[in-house]
Formats: C-alpha cells, structure tokens, sequence
C-alpha cells in the first residue's frame, strides 16, 4: 500500500482530497483495488496520488504534460514520477520566466528510456547536457494507488495536438517523436538554463518529507556542465594573413608534430647538419594508421598575425668539435616542480595537473636539447596561435553557418508542417463541399419531387373543387329557376287578385255613377230614397276620379238649389264599410249608356277630400300593393 492511500480510503477523506486539490465536480474519481493492473480499464484513464500530490499534477490536465502523454502515447500510469516532477517543474518554470519551453527543447536535453519491459518510461538526461530542472530524487519510487481518472479530465478547449490520453499501455513511436520535435528553440534553452532556481520543490512549491543523505560521486565532466561566459561582443576581430596551400600544409604538419609526435627528423643534406630535436610528451599514436614519411624542405616560413613582427627564425648553430675532456662528470637530472623537488605523494592523476608531467618530462631532457627546444619554441608558439585564431575564427563561421542552417530547417520544416495541415484542411473542406453538394442534390431531388407532387395534387383538388362547384353552380342555378318560376307564379297571382279587386271597384264606382244616371232619368231627385246607391268600397286609385265624376254630376244637376245642398254627403252616412265587394254586386251589369274617359289618371294621394261624401277606411296594405303594381 502506498504512503497516500489513507487520505481517500474514505468518502470524508475523498471530499476533502478533492476540496484541497481543487478538482472539479465533472471530473470523477475512483480509488483502484490493490494489486489491480493499471490499464487496460475502457473510457478510464489512470493516474497516481504521487503524481497529484507531490507532482503539481491537476485536473484538467496541464497543457505541457497532456501533450507529453498525448504524444508518446503512454498511459500516465506508466510514467515515473521524476518524468512528471521534470515536465510539472518546467511548465512552472515558464509560468514564472515568461518562456515557451515545449517538447522540443525537453527531448533535446532528454531521451526517453524505459525498464521492467515497458512498464515504465522515464526520462534521462544526454550526455553532456544539462538538466533543466535539478535535485530531482536519486531514487525513484513509483506509488501503487491510482485514480481510475473519467469525466471532463482533459481541457479539450485548449486545441492540444495528438489523440486523447491512452487508457491502455503504450509504446513511444520515436521516429515520429524526432520527426516532429527535431528543431529546438536554443535561445529559450539558453536562457531557461541561465534561470538560478531550478529546483523541482522550489518550482514545484513541495517540501519533501524524505532527502537523499548518500554521497554523491563526482564526475570528470561536471566543469563541462557549468555556465559559461558568453563572448564578448566587443573583442576586436581577428585579421589573419592568408596562406597559400603550400603554407597550410606546412602549418598542419607543425601541428600534428607537436600534438601527436609522430614527426619524423628530416633526413639531412650532405651539406647540412641535423640539430637535435626534443618532443614533448602527448598520446602514443595509434598504430592501425602508418606514419607519413617526413618531407625534405630546405626552409618553412613561419606563420604569424599582421599586428606582430615577423622574427627571422632562429638557425641551429653549427656544432663545433668539442675539446675531450676526459674529466666530465655524468649527467643526472633534477627532478622539481614549483622550485621545489618532487616529492613521493606527489599524483599526476589525483592532483589532476598536468603541469606536473610536463615538469617532469622537461626534467628528464639533457640541456643542450632545452636549449634547442627554447629556441625552436618562439616559432612553434607563433605558429600554434596562427592556428588556433584560424580555428577558432572557422569554428565560429561553421557554429552561425549551423545555426543557420538549423533556423532554416527549422523554419523548412515549420513551413512544410503547416503546408501540410493547409492541405490536410483543403482535403476536409473538399470532402464536405463534396457532401455538401451531395445533401444538396438529394435535397434538390426531393424538393423537386415535392414540387412535381404538389402540382399534381393542387391538380387534383382543382379538378375536384371545379366539378363540385359545377354541381353546385348546376344546382344554384336550378334553385333559382325554380324560385324564378314561384316567384312568377306568386307574382302573376298576386296581379291577379289585384286586377280582380280593380275590376271590382270600378264595376262598384261604374254601378254608383249608373245608378245615379238611371235615377235621374227616371225622375227621382236627391231627397228620394232611391237617389243614393248602396255602399260599395271605392279604393284609393279611383277616389280622385269618383270624385272628378261625381262633381261632373253635381254641376249638371238643378242650379237653382242652394249652395248648401253642395255639402250634402253623396252617400248616406253608413259607418259600416264593406272591405270586399259581394258576390251579389259582381254580378250586376253597367249600364251600355256609360262612358268611360279615354284618359284616365290614377291618382297616387291617400285620403280623399273631406267633401266626398265616401268613408276613407281603406286597406294600406293593399294601396301599397296596388302602386306597387301600377308603378
């Protein structure tokens, strides 16, 4: 059991984990059964409690290392827990420096090994490179409790290259890793590297409970590690005086005798004496490669810079026969080093001097070789610094021609990656215009289809609705011949009984008139019973004209009578008025003598004078009737 496990055994312990490690509600958490494999568990995704609580490591996941998992395609679970202190560690040291270190710059401070046959993955420091974030722990333990980890985990809004998080075991593809992280960005390197506190508790603000109390062993290479000076902008640039090829050849061969001691002496002239020649001590040479045999040249130019004055070489003295001297003592060198003698504890390997050895190979010449040696080393220094401006002076134009080159790439590369994407999203809008275009057609079609139904249905309504309105209109129009014809018939009938009641009252006004007429003649004057005819009903249309012919009559009788007698009512006073004539008066013929006027006027006034002596209770309704009909 893991040193953690007890904070979430417990439904109290995981609401409180959660609450102090700010993960979201969406975010589900299950604590996994011991000795459980941790994979292999579909649409969950594993991590550690190391990883969260002593990595920096939350939910949803961070960026830097999302993209790390997402791009090795490793289940986190695989992942040593120094691999997460680096990559946690360096996502917050850009959060403090302002920098974009990416997996770039990590794989190439970083490769990525693995032990236990891929059950884990971690990341080692190059050789001769520098770690970015340090002190990590010697000894790297991995806790056995995991997270089963599902649920909005990952920040899918941060457009974060590669697939999702694997949930089963993984391997690295590192061709495509170099493929896509070849190019680092060396000045961000640089300067993140320049950064002091790199510490993964101090970056990652965690104190740990435990410390690496072993002694560590020094390296030989760790002064290759530390920082170095940056060149100074302001030297003044090396000017050197070109050489022809005999020169350079000549120069290289100098060199090569000095750092390798495989120059030969040169056979000498007849005419010339060889001097003595005194090698200084450096590596054996390796013996699978022949030495090149030693050119014969009568004289080498000396190499030297414009600002320095050309020093004649210095020419061997020719020896002269020394006198025998039978007493000279023997030879013995004398061993020092710092005007002091060489003692027993002295150590070329453990003191790390070299100038040690080099003491005690110049102790070792005999003196007349010194000699030539100090003579010959003015020259051989000239040339040695000649060399090493032209060296440095190439390395620096062959470090920025590099660099070049590597921003080039780079930006090659940069270019051809989103060329690349360009393409890739061409192909995708070409494929959904093509679908577009498809779903177009078919919805085309069935609009189409639609229209051609729609047309043939409103077709077929139109049809319908036309032969029922035919029906209706065939139907309409034989209801109104058929109240056409009622109409007429009750219309001729009414005429009729009109006409009839005319007849009626002209045969009652024709019977008065005659009456009178015939009582006249026979004799009988007004105040004779018989001078008045009978009461008939006189309508209104003829009550003008009764009148007109009963003044016609009035003025025609006796002028001697009084003026009075011309109020007297024409008929008696009956108060009874029949409304209808009797069969009895219909049948009463008009006298052949009467004439009726060629002319007669209807008169249209309602009430008849108040001389008239006729009773005015007539029938409106049937006044209305009469106009109706005449007009």
């Amino acid at each position: 059991m893991g040193k953690y496990r007890y904070l979430v055994e417990t439904p109290r312990g995981m609401a409180e984990f959660r609450k102090d490690y700010n993960i979201p509600d969406d975010v589900h958490l299950t604590l996994a059964q011991k000795d459980v494999i941790p994979w292999d568990n579909e649409g969950f995704v594993p991590f550690t409690l190391l990883s969260i609580i002593e990595t920096g490591l939350r939910f949803p996941v961070q960026p830097l290392i999302c993209e790390f998992l997402r791009q090795t395609r490793l289940c986190p679970t695989q992942l040593s827990t120094n691999s997460y202190r680096i990559i946690m560690g360096i996502a917050a040291l850009n959060h403090q420096t302002g920098l974009n270190l990416g997996l770039a710059e990590i794989f190439h401070q970083y490769s990525i090994g693995s032990k236990e046959d891929g059950w884990v993955y971690y990341l080692r420091i190059r050789r001769r490179r520098e770690k970015i974030v340090k002190y990590t722990p010697d000894k790297d333990l991995n806790d056995d409790d995991f997270f089963w980890v599902s649920g909005n985990f990952e920040d899918f809004q941060a457009q974060i290259p590669g697939r999702p998080i694997n949930w089963k075991k993984g391997e690295p593809d590192f061709a495509h890793l170099h493929s896509l992280f070849s190019y680092p960005n060396l000045a961000i390197l640089r300067a993140a590297l320049r950064f002091k506190e790199r510490s993964w508790a101090k970056l990652l603000n965690f104190e740990p409970t435990y410390w690496y109390s072993g002694r560590q062993k020094a390296r030989v290479t760790d002064f290759l590690l530390e920082d170095a000076p940056e060149p100074d902008p302001n030297l003044p640039q090396i000017r050197l005086i070109p050489l022809t090829a005999e020169e350079e050849m000549a120069k290289k061969n100098r060199l090569r005798a000095l750092l390798t001691e495989t120059s030969r002496p040169e056979v000498p002239s007849p005419s010339q004496t060889q001097p003595a020649v005194m090698a200084l001590p450096s590596q054996q040479p390796s013996s699978s490669r022949r030495t090149k045999r030693a050119r014969i040249t009568e004289s080498e130019p000396s190499f030297v810079d414009e600002d320095e004055t050309a020093v004649p070489p210095i020419l061997p003295p020719s020896p002269q026969p020394e006198p025998h001297n039978r007493t000279t003592t023997s030879w013995a060198p004398k061993l020092t080093f710092n005007n002091r003698d060489v003692l027993d504890a002295d150590s070329v390997v453990a003191e790390k001097d070299h100038q040690l050895a080099f003491s005690l190979a110049k102790s070792v010449c005999l003196s007349k070789d010194m000699e030539h040696h100090q003579k010959q080393l003015n020259t051989e220094l000239k040339s040695i610094r000649s060399a090493t401006k032209s060296m440095i002076l190439a390395i620096q134009k062959n470090y920025n021609t590099h660099k070049k080159v590597l921003e080039l790439r780079k930006t090659t590369r940069d270019a051809v990656v989103e060329a690349e994407m360009k393409s890739a999203e061409v192909e995708d809008i070409k494929k959904q215009m093509a679908e577009l275009q498809a779903e177009n057609s078919r919805l085309t079609g069935l609009v189409s289809s639609a229209e051609a139904e729609k047309q043939k249905t409103a077709i077929a309504l139109k049809d319908k609705y036309l032969r029922e309105l035919v029906k209706l209109e065939r139907k309409k129009d034989a209801e109104i011949k058929e109240s056409a014809k009622e109409a007429g018939k009750q219309g001729f009938k009414k005429a009729e009984d009109a006409y009839a009641k005319q007849c009626n009252a002209a045969k009652e006004l024709f019977f008065k008139c005659g009456w009178r007429a015939t009582v006249e003649k026979l004799g009988h004057d007004q105040q004779t019973e018989v001078f008045n005819p009978p009461a008939y009903f006189i309508p209104n249309s003829l009550s003008e004209y009764a009148d007109a012919m009963q003044q016609q009559f009035l003025e025609g009788s006796d002028s001697d009578e009084d003026s009075s007698s011309e109020d007297t009512p024409v008929v008696s006073v009956d108060q009874t008025v029949r409304l209808e004539p009797s069969v009895e008066d219909l049948t009463i013929d008009l006298p052949g003598e009467t004439v009726v006027p060629a002319e007669t006027t209807l008169p249209t006034v309602s009430e008849l004078p108040s001389e008239v002596g006729l009773h005015v209770d007539a029938d409106a309704a049937f006044d209305a009737d009469i106009e109706e009909l005449f007009s």
